[in-house]
């Protein structure tokens, strides 16, 4: 994880401090497949499925809004309402809003609860979860590709090696489509 977050600050770094250097973002192209990774093999071996989805649901959520500001996500409707007339509104239109552009916490979360279905042999589940995925595809970081590595990597968690090569493949094949996540 540690070296996943690492890459990840590389490559926001990159694009919010340095983005004359190419090299910190194609650096931070290596965190989304080391955080699914280990999304996979968490949901492989952990003891407590529940607190473990739990645990990576409420960072999403805490850390969104956070996120939206901190990569310059934001848009004008996150301060459609001033916060001296309805504070409460106000924060709610912000949270609300700050999900346009989600962080990379969305995709690892709906990508655990379908691991985690598949786990417990919940296939009607999984497959809905699945369905969702497609459907948002196009608000998830690498869209529903993110999703499929992260179900290559739960069934080759015993093979290290064989995701090495796919880590690699996929994001030769990501580069090749020019459409990395900003």
């Amino acid at each position: 994880r540690l070296i996943a977050c690492i890459c990840m600050f590389i490559d926001h770094a990159g694009k919010m401090l340095f983005p004359q250097v190419p090299a910190m973002r194609l650096i931070g192209r290596l965190a989304f497949p080391l955080f699914a990774y280990g999304i996979a093999v968490g949901a492989v071996y952990t003891k407590n499925p529940e607190k473990y989805l739990t645990r990576v649901v409420l960072l999403a959520l805490i850390s969104q809004p956070l996120y939206a500001v901190g990569l310059d996500h934001e848009t004008r409707m996150m301060y459609a309402i001033p916060f001296s007339e309805n504070p409460v509104g106000s924060i709610w239109q912000f949270y609300t809003y700050s999900w346009q552009k989600p962080s990379i916490l969305l995709s690892l979360s709906l990508g655990l609860m379908i691991l985690l279905c598949l786990r417990r042999r919940n296939f009607i589940l999984a497959f809905g979860v699945y369905l969702l995925c497609c459907r948002a595809a196009s608000q998830l970081d690498y869209g529903i590709h993110g999703i499929h590595l992260m179900l290559l990597f739960y069934l080759l968690c015993e093979h290290p090696i064989a995701c090495l090569t796919a880590t690699f493949s996929f994001m030769t094949w990501w580069s090749l489509q020019g459409s990395g996540y900003t």
